[in-house]
């Protein structure tokens, strides 16, 4: 999460017509740029081992499978598509620089936004099923599950799918502490509570 959001910041995408586009990239430095898309790229590729911890910690006995499936699932997904995104963005770079006409280099500008636009059906699958397994398994506090699934609904819907991106970093950011402090807090063998609740 902290490595795509620094990666974009490091690399900015073009906007306007097809003569700022050239006009950007012509003024883009292009070592800047593609390290910047290989530091958002490498933040993506670390959502696949967080979502692989986050579906097996969300797993109970007895609770259906499949909603854990699909959450990862979604998660390749998400990762293909944000990194098939970059790629166009590159070929964009690449192509203006090598002349391309500025008209194209718009319609390829369009292809990449919406190739990411459309990444979030993605993001939004992935945290509404994450939420659907805590709330069935209740492997999470209700609120936090509840708002996973408050928040994949927003993903999806074209308006409110910015500000749930960001709701979704904050739910990750959430999850994770949880699961930082309950690695701190030691736990009490079986016997011992059982010994506790006796006396």
């Amino acid at each position: 999460m902290v490595l795509s959001l620094a990666g974009f910041a490091i690399h900015g995408y073009p906007s306007g017509n097809g003569a700022e586009i050239k006009h950007w990239i012509a003024t883009t430095n292009a070592t800047r740029f593609g390290a910047g898309i290989w530091i958002e790229a490498l933040g993506y590729l670390f959502l696949l081992p967080f979502a692989a911890w986050l579906v097996r910690d969300l797993r109970r006995p007895g609770v259906a499978d499949w909603p854990a499936d699909v959450a990862f699932g979604a998660a390749v997904l998400c990762t293909g598509s944000a990194l098939l995104s970059n790629g166009i963005w590159t070929g964009l770079v690449d192509a203006g620089r090598g002349g391309l006409d500025p008209n194209i280099l718009a319609g390829i500008k369009y292809i990449a936004s919406d190739t990411f636009s459309a990444s979030g059906l993605f993001y939004g699958l992935f945290i509404i099923a994450a939420g659907v397994t805590a709330a069935v398994a209740r492997s999470l506090p209700p609120w936090l599950a509840w708002a996973a699934v408050v928040i994949g609904v927003l993903g999806v819907i074209p308006p409110t799918s910015l500000p749930a991106s960001l709701a979704l970093d904050l739910w990750i950011l959430a999850v994770s502490g949880r699961a930082a402090l309950d690695l701190r807090t030691p736990r009490q063998s079986k016997p011992r509570r059982e010994a506790r609740r006796s006396t």
